[in-house]
Parts: C-alpha cells; structure tokens; sequence
C-alpha cells in the first residue's frame, strides 16, 4: 500500500519510453516490438524516398527518425546480450542499405564509414564514453 492506495504487482511497465519487466529483463517482447517499429518505419521511409532525394536528405531522415531511438536506448540494452540487440543491429544496416543504394545482402562496414555513421555498437561506446567524462570532470 502506498497511503490509501492498494499497488498492483505489473509484469512490466513504461518508465521513460523504455519497458522494463519485473526482473529487469530486456527480453520482453512488447519493448522489443515497440523498438522494432520505430526503426522500421525509419526504413520504410528512406527506402521510398533513396531515388527521389539527394543522400544528405536521407542523412537527415535517418539522424530524425532512427538515430535518436538508437542513441536513447543503446545505454539501457547497449551492454545486454548480443541475442537481444542483434534485432535493432539488422534494422540499422537495413535502413543504410537503401542511402547507398545497396542490394539488400550486401556488407555495410563500408557504408557506414562513407556516410559517417555509427554503427551501433560504436553508438553504445560512444554513449558509455560520454558517461564516464561527465562523471570524471
């Protein structure tokens, strides 16, 4: 009880756009869906527009669209399992693919160094880098 309020057990909840079960598990899957459907409309709407715009406006559609669910989150599941960022790992080098207009097998190391993005592993020590400096000064 918190006062005269009866509190309920939950088997996750919402705090700050990210779900987090009851054991503090990023396995659930309705925060993994959640996450993959952000990223997914990220790719749908650069893979429409990759012939009809110039690639800084791509750019600018990624940094607008995928990049800032990437970089809030990669601190919360960035050290996780690889099982559970492999998902959102694809996603990424999905949505690249189209910016360079590249077939949907091809490596994308290359292309993240073309265009100047992180990858995102590189955006989780990026992330954790930052961390450490502001706690040191």
């Amino acid at each position: 009880m918190l006062g005269d309020d009866i509190l309920r057990r939950e088997a996750y909840t919402k705090f700050l756009g990210v779900y987090v079960d009851e054991h503090l598990k990023w396995n659930e899957h309705i925060h993994v869906n959640h996450f993959r459907a952000k990223l997914v409309s990220a790719f749908y709407a650069i893979s429409k527009l990759e012939s009809l715009i110039p690639i800084f406006a791509l750019k600018t559609i990624y940094f607008s669209l995928a990049y800032p669910h990437l970089l809030y989150e990669s601190l919360v599941w960035g050290g996780t399992d690889n099982i559970h960022i492999d998902a959102p790992r694809l996603l990424q080098k999905n949505i690249v693919r189209p910016m360079c207009n590249a077939p949907h097998n091809s490596h994308t190391d290359c292309m993240f160094k073309e265009l100047g993005l992180f990858e995102l592993d590189d955006i989780h020590k990026y992330e954790v880098g930052n961390l450490c400096i502001i706690f040191l000064i």
